[in-house]
């Protein structure tokens, strides 16, 4: 769809061509629905699209209808997304093209997307997945190059890896003193390859050109995106001011694309907005590694390809990075050879997507992260056994995906598994787990170990309750043996610390706040939604352990239901980690410690942190409503916000907007105060990127609401009460909740005493403290109050502790001083 020369129709034509598909061309909507019902009539089973919004309408909304009325004229619709909506298209624009990718989406069957990232710019977005949504990068598609340029190849070499990330190979230009002799005389040249529009990194370029000694020149290699010729005119203004020379060459035939590119010296690619990115896949099929913005999605296509990109961490850095590419020509340049995921690769891909899409979404995936540093045979051995087990289940149409983190070969697999890999920077098993569900296309979502053998009913018990919706997290049970080696066929003691905890919690039916301690990755399975909605593993964490207990204990605060279901057993090779070497062991203790660390910024909560400690993320987020205190003077609640952190120092504070000048300037040092709205668990990632106090208060597991100031040392064991209660008891799910009340006062007992005097007033309403869970419960409609609307601080203000029907704490307070003796009470007097 489009004209011919458009990327997205060059790259539809490219990979019909490669898969052998037949190709229907289209230039407008009209003509695109005359098509599909020339392909309906020819008796053909699927349509595949590749779409951006901008070739099918002039409007989202238009483009939206166009797909959908293509998709009630084939029998099956299949498509490529590109250009996804993100938050660089502005409030308006990414509200209407969300609405309208969100259609587009809906009328479709399968989804193909091009990077990760893109899956992530979805979810970020709010729109919601195709039933089955694949990942296929952006191949390096072969075509007119310069001579010695690296090819795009058909696997990941070992040696081509290595050649693509060594400077020092061969290359074209030779040494760095060869290359100044070829630029005496003429300055450096900058380049900048595709469509000009605004934000792909022009100006910035211009302005590393201009700080170069002498300035370079800036060669923008392509033509103006229809509607921004006035661009051009700025950046040649812009240039001439900081006295740099700046070339628009306009439309390049492929014929002079490789010459055209050999006038750069130093190839850049800095649009920071990336959805994903065929000027970045030009430099590098023509032996160039280009200078990149350091972006998720830069990042994503290191792991893809490494060596073949040089990440620039911002703005201010670019001079600087050009700076060091100039002094080391060798940097820019890839030695010849075969690179990652061509073209051929990609059509495989395809194909092998289309016919899982004509079988429909499997219930599970399996995933296997795994590594193989090629000093022992174990692992191989140990992945043999494991791909046998999964052959053998009892669940049928697994899919299956091993997640390389890395290892200096890649396993070979049996054509029904499929592979991935990313890039050796240690050990990244959150990582390498979240690069193999992001390719997974399960239903459900199976983590297996690979050191750890899965009986043959393994998948089925354990993906049961998922599939049934009895709950969304399941964890299995993992037994230890000596599976490979000498000693091959020999039991071994498994963990009586775990089993004892699943006995305790009734195999988690009963668990409370702490229970994501009892989820353990290499037994794991997790509904896709979840597991999207959540976010998924946290990639940044690296080293052994712990990435399991963060992701179930965010799963825990958004409601999850778990499972222990003892029956879906998987047997490791070897003892548990606590067997092998022990806390006393120096090496061991450093594991620990730093998985410690780790947990203590992600999970805030005071069994995981030091006392006193400020986090990024605290475990209290506090809201004084109107009437709270006396706004004629603040002194109460300067007083009252010290009382808390003393006995709740992990908390945030939002400043009351009439709280005044002399509360604010108290605590203006302290960063757990301030003016902003602080929220629980359910303020979004970006809202965490806005700074102020509600970006600290950030996946809190608490949130306290206070309409009248109280006596603030009950809070402690309130929210111990909360945390220790099961699930399966009064104070569970939606319950987890308490409301502070402050008593009435003692009732007049004289003769003359009315009787609703004697009976003395109701108590007040002081607080209402929500957990995070409790609060997502909610969200989903789980509860009579998600099914009212909800009161505000000054309805809070007067109703009694009836009033909230799902508190199930009642927690008696005395009511703060109206005017404390601030002298008395901070010096203890």
């Amino acid at each position: 769809m489009g004209p011919p020369t458009h990327g997205v129709a060059l790259y539809a034509a490219q990979m019909a061509e490669a898969l052998g598909a037949e190709i229907r061309r289209a230039s407008t909507p009209e003509d695109a629905l005359r098509a599909a019902h020339e392909i309906r009539d020819a008796g053909l089973e699927r349509v595949h699209l590749h779409v951006t919004d901008h070739l099918f309408g002039r409007s989202p909304a238009e483009a939206a209808e166009s797909i959908e009325g293509i998709a009630a004229v084939v029998g099956s619709l299949s498509l490529t997304l590109h250009d996804i909506p993100q938050a660089s298209d502005g409030p308006r624009n990414l509200r209407r093209r969300s609405e309208a990718y969100a259609r587009i989406i809906r009328a479709a069957d399968a989804v193909v997307l091009n990077s990760r990232h893109e899956k992530r710019l979805l979810r970020e977005a709010g729109i919601p997945a195709a039933p089955l949504t694949g990942v296929i990068p952006l191949p390096l598609v072969p075509g007119p190059r310069a001579e010695g340029a690296a090819e795009g190849g058909s696997g990941p070499e070992a040696g081509a890896r290595g050649a693509a990330s060594a400077p020092e190979a061969a290359v074209a230009d030779g040494s760095s003193a060869e290359a100044a002799a070829q630029r005496a005389g003429r300055p450096a040249t900058l380049g900048l390859f595709g469509y000009i529009y605004p934000g792909k990194g022009h100006a910035e370029l211009i302005e590393a050109a201009a700080r170069q000694d002498p300035p370079a020149r800036v060669l923008a290699l392509g033509a103006v995106a229809t509607g921004h010729d006035e661009l051009v005119r700025e950046l040649t203004a812009a240039a001439t001011a900081r006295g740099v020379d700046f070339e628009v060459t306009g439309f390049i035939e492929d014929a002079d694309l490789p010459a055209q590119l050999e006038r750069v010296d130093v190839p850049v690619c800095f649009h920071r907005h990336f959805s994903a990115s065929g000027s970045l896949n030009t430099w590098i099929s023509a032996g160039r590694r280009p200078l990149a913005p350091d972006t998720r999605y830069t990042r994503e296509m290191a792991d893809l390809r490494p060596g073949t990109l040089t990440l620039v961490p911002d703005e201010a850095s670019l001079a600087g990075a050009v700076r060091r590419a100039l002094a080391d020509p060798a940097s820019t340049r890839l030695a010849p050879g075969s690179l990652p995921h061509g073209l051929a690769d990609a059509a495989a891909e395809y194909a092998r997507f289309f016919e899982r899409a004509a079988a429909g979404v499997p219930q599970a995936s399996v995933v296997v992260p795994y590594y193989d540093d090629g000093t022992s045979a174990a692992p191989a051995e140990r992945l043999r056994l494991i791909l046998d087990a999964i052959k053998g289940q009892s669940a049928r149409d697994l899919d299956v995906v091993v997640a390389d983190d890395g290892s200096p070969q890649p396993p070979h697999l049996p054509g029904w598994a499929r592979l991935v890999r990313q890039e050796d920077r240690g050990f990244r098993a959150a990582a390498a787990r979240g690069l193999g569900a992001d390719a997974a296309w399960g239903q459900t979502l199976v983590f297996l170990d690979a050191d750890t053998v899965p009986d043959p009913d393994f998948v089925e018990r354990l993906t049961a309750p998922l599939l049934t919706g009895e709950a969304d997290l399941a964890v299995g049970r993992r037994d230890h043996a000596w599976l490979t080696g000498p000693e091959a066929g020999t039991p071994l003691d498994s963990p009586a610390w775990l089993r004892d905890a699943y006995a305790r919690t009734e195999n988690l039916a009963a668990a409370d706040a702490r229970a994501y301690q009892l989820v353990i990755s290499a037994v794991l399975a997790v509904r896709r939604d979840l597991f999207e909605e959540i976010g998924g593993f946290d990639e940044s964490l690296s080293g052994y352990g712990g990435e399991d207990w963060e992701l179930a204990h965010r799963a825990w605060e958004a409601g999850a239901r778990m499972i222990h279901v003892p029956e879906a057993r998987a047997v490791h090779d070897g003892p548990d980690w606590g067997e092998r070497d022990g806390r006393s062991h120096e090496r061991a203790r450093r594991e620990k410690n730093a998985e410690t660390r780790a947990l203590a910024e992600r999970i805030p909560a005071g069994w995981t942190r030091p006392a006193g400690v400020v986090f990024a993320r605290p475990e209290l987020a506090v809201r004084c409503a109107g009437g709270a205190w006396d706004a004629d003077d603040g002194d109460a609640l300067a007083a009252w916000i010290g009382a808390l952190l003393a006995v709740r120092p992990d908390a945030r504070v939002e400043l009351p907007a009439g709280a005044g000048p002399a509360v604010a300037a108290l605590f203006a040092a302290d960063p757990r105060v301030g003016v902003g709205e602080v929220r629980g668990a359910e303020t979004s990632g970006s809202a965490a990127e806005e700074g102020g106090t509600a970006a600290r208060a950030a996946g809190a597991r608490f949130t306290l609401v206070v309409s009248r100031l109280f006596e603030p040392g009950v809070l402690p064991a309130a929210m111990a009460a909360l945390d220790d209660a099961p699930e399966n008891g009064e104070l569970g799910g939606v319950r987890r909740r308490a409301v502070v009340v402050i008593p009435s006062e003692p009732a007049p007992q004289g003769a003359d005493a009315a009787p609703q005097e004697k009976a003395g007033p109701p108590p007040r309403v002081a607080a209402r403290l929500t957990s995070a869970r409790a609060e997502a419960l909610r969200a989903r409609g789980l509860g009579d109050e998600a099914r009212q609307p909800e009161a505000g601080p000054e309805a809070d203000a007067e109703a009694g502790p009836e009033a909230d029907a799902e508190a199930g704490l009642a927690v008696e307070a005395d009511a703060f001083p109206r005017l404390p003796d601030l002298e008395r009470t901070w010096a203890g007097w």
